[in-house]
């Protein structure tokens, strides 16, 4: 585990850190693609394989969600820190159990959870009473990246409704990235500078 950083200071990863939020990020989409594709050629024929994939696919959904928000959480100087990191853990765990058991039986459920999931962690934003210059900017990329992230949820919950809504909510998952990219970028750059 890495040293808390100091006021004003940039955060430091520890190189498993650094090595989980490449993977996270990589299961995340490669999950996903495969899910897609083998869909796309097994449907009728291999029904335990797509299930598998499509499980996998959902559970690395809130991995990533999870991914996004810890090292953040880790940065600032934030009292109820373990908490939060708790709560953020503890939402993805839930959802991750509830997608393995009840997989596609009640959507509302679902969406619920990947919301709360989503807003849960936000929460630290609102712990912090006065916010360094440098905050803003961090606040920014997490809101826009969510913000981008819950409209996309609409069009997941309209597959079937509007056509390819589906692959609409894939372009949101797309354009909500570079936001979370951006902030990992200024982090490194406070870093090196530090």
């Amino acid at each position: 585990m890495n040293e808390r950083p100091a006021n004003n200071e940039g955060y430091i990863p520890t190189d498993i850190e650094q090595y989980s939020n490449c993977i996270s990020h990589l299961f995340l989409f490669a999950s996903s693609s495969l899910y897609h594709y083998f869909d796309l050629i097994l449907r009728p024929h291999y029904r335990t394989v797509r299930h598998g994939l499509h499980l996998i696919d959902r559970t690395s959904i809130y991995v990533y969600i999870a991914a996004s928000y810890i090292p953040w959480i880790a940065i600032k100087q934030i009292n109820d820190y373990f908490r939060l990191q708790c709560l953020t853990y503890l939402t993805a765990f839930i959802g991750i159990l509830y997608q393995w058991a009840y997989h596609e039986r009640h959507k509302t459920v679902e969406t619920i959870l990947y919301i709360t999931s989503s807003v849960a962690p936000s929460m630290v934003i609102f712990s912090k009473p006065i916010f360094d210059q440098d905050d803003y900017h961090d606040i920014y990329c997490l809101a826009s990246a969510g913000f981008i992230y819950l409209i996309g949820v609409v069009f997941f919950k309209l597959d079937g409704i509007i056509p390819f809504a589906h692959t609409i909510w894939h372009f949101h998952v797309i354009l909500g990235q570079p936001f979370t990219f951006s902030f990992w970028l200024q982090v490194k750059m406070q870093t090196k500078i530090a």
